[in-house]
């Protein structure tokens, strides 16, 4: 069942979002599309029509949010090498080892708001990269680096990020940012181009489906 919070509304309703992913869920109610591509044995399928069986990797996250002022922007890595491996526990996430990320055809900045439910194994390795702005994350601590300044924080791995005036970046990656790259998982991450008095709401949301 789709845990939901008290306005029965799902997070990409109740923000602006610029893209929205989840590997587990529709977030976002009029959406009806599949939640991701995978690569298994030469083929590739959408889940959650076809149910992976055993190796998989991502091809592509596709974006929910259906903003028709918006173009979607889908999570993407053509690269077989570079896909991150498809990883179940009780929900699906996208496994990084130092080596795999994603790709993201937008332009984000000015004022951004970053939410994710992820679990990283150390604060040094990125999340999300746009530009010299990146957000790293383990299971305990949280840093949001732009311009070589780092402010670190605690975090469940469940986190909201807000952050204000900064350039227009079209270079943006899941897993990477920079020469740097991710080690953990992550099974949802939403990117407004807005401050969302919401961001708490979206948060506890995230925490409850994913029992964190």
């Amino acid at each position: 069942m789709i845990a939901r919070h008290a306005s029965s509304r799902l997070p990409a309703d109740i923000s602006t979002p610029v893209c929205a992913y989840s590997l587990n869920r529709k977030i976002r109610e009029s959406y009806v599309g599949p939640f991701f591509r995978y690569r298994q044995g030469g083929e590739e399928y959408d889940y959650p029509n076809i149910t992976p069986d055993g190796d998989a990797y991502i091809v592509k996250i596709y974006d929910q949010k259906l903003n028709n002022d918006i173009e979607l922007s889908d999570a993407y890595q053509p690269d077989m090498e570079l896909q991150p491996k498809l990883s179940y526990n009780g929900y699906y996430s996208a496994s990084f080892s130092h080596m795999e990320y994603l790709l993201v055809d937008a332009v984000i900045g000015g004022q951004i708001t970053v939410l994710c439910a992820s679990k990283g194994s150390n604060v040094l390795y990125p999340v999300v990269g746009l530009g010299e702005y990146s957000i790293s994350v383990s299971d305990k601590a949280l840093s949001v680096c732009h311009s070589g300044k780092c402010k670190t924080t605690d975090t469940d791995g469940c986190f909201s990020v807000y952050s204000d005036n900064l350039g227009n970046y079209e270079n943006i990656h899941i897993g990477k940012a920079g020469s740097r790259l991710y080690k953990g998982l992550l099974s949802e991450l939403i990117i407004c181009n807005t401050p969302l008095v919401t961001g708490h709401k979206i948060l506890n949301n995230m925490r409850k489906y994913y029992d964190y």
